[in-house]
């Protein structure tokens, strides 16, 4: 194991404990956040950021040691030069493996591996009260360790982690499948989540689209060793508009990994990006997720959007819809009806998912053998003037009738007894008084709805 990594560990403890003393809430100090909701109120900020490297990558045993604020972007570029790659990497370049770990991060391999934290075999966490310990599927801190998952840093800050690797090809085969009916694109994925195959061949990765209620595709795809053609999505040409036009393409593995991130899926079109004169003069530095995260940061801050409507003659309050959520697929065209009725965002990512460890992680817990669809939707729609929060409220209602569970990335409604009934209030109540019995962090309610 790095020396660095022991050297820079023992500093962070050190510098956390002088936080506490101060009295102050803590909270990382972070260049990018992934995070789609406000922070407010003061806080000593706790400064994490060199804890960004890759210590090790063992290609026999198939695993990584990686930092927690390490981006999936340089544990790509790490491991690919392996041949390997993460069992799961998330869509965006700039997440970071502890903060998917504990935000729950999902991509195209979850129907084969479940989600990040699913693996994840060991990890280095930064207690509330200044401890470094390692918990482990096995060891004493194994309470620690499946309860990491979905708590966004309320237990302790993850400083490093061992991940587990997969073989990786050249090469991705991708082949679209159109429907018009949700019944029958649901029947695609759930053959492919159960048998791992579609027409005999291997599934690695699967994930789809909706352009409107009856214009749906899955989207799967298939490492190779050789390609006939290379498509390139990394500038003038859009990739969510590509598969409306193809039946297949093929890409390089890291293109492939990184299809979504030049235009941020299809949110690029809010920065007018969608334009190809701009891509053109701009595209070099724009066509990338940080870039869009820093100028959000920046409308977060000045309203310059809002600004901008209101001069142009548009002054109808706008809500912002920004959510991902997980619907068991016997629920999911239920889902799909009400939201394209009621919710006017299209596209709409769908990404499969099955659990790989059997409801052991209690702040998220999916249910063993289980397809689940995540339906991702980000844009605004028209704020009703009685309640500039309706459609997101409302969605939060869908889900959890549907029996579904909802991201906490972004922002959330719910009272405390909703909350921490979807969001198993005794597990995490029970992990809070063991980790942080002072009160140190916010608790997760306090985090994702108060945003406090």
């Amino acid at each position: 194991m790095s020396e660095g990594y022991h050297q820079k560990r023992d500093i962070a403890a050190r510098q956390y404990q002088k936080l506490l003393e101060s009295q102050q809430p803590v909270r990382l100090k972070k260049v990018v956040s992934n995070l789609f909701r406000e922070r407010r109120g003061k806080a000593a900020l706790f400064d994490v950021s060199s804890f960004d490297g890759v210590i090790s990558i063992d290609a026999t045993k198939l695993v990584a040691d990686v930092e927690g604020m390490a981006t999936y972007r340089t544990v790509v570029d790490a491991t690919l030069a392996h041949g390997l790659l993460p069992a799961v990497v998330p869509e965006l370049a700039t997440i970071t493996v502890g903060g998917a770990v504990s935000g729950g991060g999902i991509e195209a391999s979850s129907f084969r591996y479940g989600l990040v934290h699913e693996t994840v075999l060991a990890m280095d966490v930064l207690l509330p009260n200044g401890e470094v310990v390692t918990a482990t599927p096995n060891n004493q801190y194994q309470d620690l360790f499946y309860g990491m998952a979905n708590s966004f840093g309320t237990l302790g800050y993850i400083l490093k982690l061992t991940i587990k690797l997969i073989p990786a090809k050249r090469f991705v085969h991708l082949t679209y499948h159109q429907f018009d009916n949700m019944n029958d694109l649901l029947a695609k994925i759930e053959s492919v989540a159960k048998t791992g195959k579609h027409q005999g061949r291997n599934v690695d990765f699967m994930d789809g689209v909706g352009f409107g209620a009856h214009q749906l595709y899955v989207c799967l795809g298939r490492f190779v060793d050789t390609a006939p053609y290379i498509g390139n999505y990394r500038y003038n040409r859009r990739y969510y508009r590509s598969i409306l036009r193809r039946n297949e393409d093929y890409l390089t593995a890291r293109d492939f990994i990184w299809r979504w991130d030049s235009d941020w899926f299809w949110c690029s079109k809010n920065f007018y990006m969608d334009r190809l004169l701009l891509r053109l003069l701009f595209g070099k530095f724009m066509l990338r997720s940080e870039s869009y995260w820093r100028l959000l940061r920046l409308n977060q801050r000045w309203h310059i959007a809002e600004k901008l409507r209101w001069l142009s003659g548009q002054h109808q309050p706008m809500e912002d819809v920004i959510q991902d959520v997980q619907v068991p697929i016997e629920q999911a065209a239920a889902f799909w009806n009400y939201f394209t009725k009621h919710i006017p965002i299209q596209p709409v990512w769908f990404c499969p998912t099955r659990s790989a460890r059997a409801n052991q992680h209690p702040l998220y817990e999916l249910q063993p053998d289980q397809t689940y669809i995540n339906f991702g939707f980000w844009d605004q729609v028209e704020a009703r003037p009685d309640d500039p929060h309706y459609h997101n409220k409302q969605i939060e209602k869908q889900v959890s009738k549907l029996d579904g569970k909802k991201g906490l990335y972004s922002q959330a409604f719910y009272s405390q007894t909703e909350f921490w009934r979807l969001y198993n209030g005794p597990a995490y109540k029970k992990l809070k008084a063991k980790y942080d019995p002072k009160k140190r962090l916010k608790d997760l309610y306090q985090k994702c709805v108060e945003q406090s």
